[in-house]
Formats: structure tokens, C-alpha cells, sequence
């Protein structure tokens, strides 16, 4: 087992919600530190966060840039999926919306799974993804969704999107 870390820096719209959500916990003398810091956590990992931590509503604002998460994982997608399955494993529900629709644009075949899919279809998904015959390749993981019995043998490679404050999280992953 190999760790690579890559670094991005915030895209100028993510660097204005950033600095917006930063103001705002000034404003309010320290009051909601925690609540504060998930938003700077959000406002990293996808543009519909960073338009919730900017207090925008995501669903009703205009198309925005894309995160620079979002662009290198764009970029590495395509050779990555050329060697083997991947697993990418985020814990906000926000960066599997963006990353299922990334797929979709690149025309990756993906499974899903997050806290909203039944414990019943949850080994279905599995067993499709390690299937040797399965046309999707990448699949999508919420860290949040727990429960034991998620081994996705088949894939090749995991990308840990937005990590956890606790690691221990992330190598249950």
C-alpha cells in the first residue's frame, strides 16, 4: 500500500466563499467555531457547498467553475480508470452529487453508495462492483454510510476526496 497526498489551491470563487465564511464567524465574535469550520471544509470540496457556506442557495444559483479538487480529479480520472476500478470515498453528500455528475460528463459508468441506500441494496452494489463482467468502474462511497460488509475488492485504487478530521475514519474506509 502507497500513499500520494495532492494539494490543490482554492479557485478564486471557492477563495471569495472561503473568506466569506471566515468574515462571517468574525462578525458573530467566534460564536458557531464548529459549524464554521465544516463550512471552510464544504467550501474545499465542492462548488454547491461553497455556494451554501457563501449563504447562496446551490440548488437555485447559476452554473459555477468547478472546484480545483474537482478539475485534478477531472484530469486523473481517465488514466486512473484505465488501470483498474477505483473507489472514491467522500463524507459530504455534496461532493458524491458533484462527483456522480462529473462521471456522467465523462461518460464513467458509476455505483453510489451513501446513507440513503437501503441495507438491503447495499450488497448488491457491492457485488456489482466487484463483479468481473461490471461495466461501472468507479464507485462512489460515502464514509458516513458505516455498517460492516463493504469490501470493495475489485478496486485498484481509493481516493479519499474530503478527509476526516478523525484518520481513524478515513483508514475504516
Amino acid at each position: 500500500r502507497s500513499e500520494i497526498l495532492l494539494c490543490c489551491a482554492l479557485a478564486p470563487e471557492q477563495s471569495a466563499a472561503y473568506s466569506d465564511a471566515l468574515q462571517l464567524l468574525r462578525r458573530q465574535g467566534g460564536l458557531d467555531t464548529l459549524g464554521t469550520i465544516q463550512r471552510l471544509r464544504m467550501v474545499c470540496a465542492s462548488d454547491a457547498a461553497a455556494a451554501d457556506a457563501a449563504g447562496g442557495d446551490a440548488a437555485g444559483a447559476p452554473a459555477r467553475r468547478e472546484t480545483s479538487k474537482v478539475a485534478l480529479l477531472e484530469q486523473l480520472l481517465p488514466a486512473l480508470l484505465a488501470e483498474g476500478k477505483l473507489v472514491v470515498a467522500c463524507q459530504f453528500a455534496r461532493s458524491l452529487d458533484l462527483l456522480q455528475q462529473l462521471a456522467a460528463r465523462l461518460g464513467c459508468g458509476c455505483l453510489r453508495l451513501d446513507g440513503k441506500v437501503p441495507g438491503a441494496a447495499r450488497q448488491q452494489l457491492v457485488d456489482r462492483f466487484n463483479a468481473a463482467h461490471a461495466t461501472e468502474r468507479l464507485f462512489l462511497l460515502s464514509t458516513r454510510a458505516g455498517g460492516a460488509g463493504i469490501n470493495l475488492v475489485a478496486a485498484r485504487r481509493m481516493i479519499i476526496y474530503d478527509p476526516d478530521w478523525n484518520p481513524a475514519c478515513d483508514e475504516q474506509a
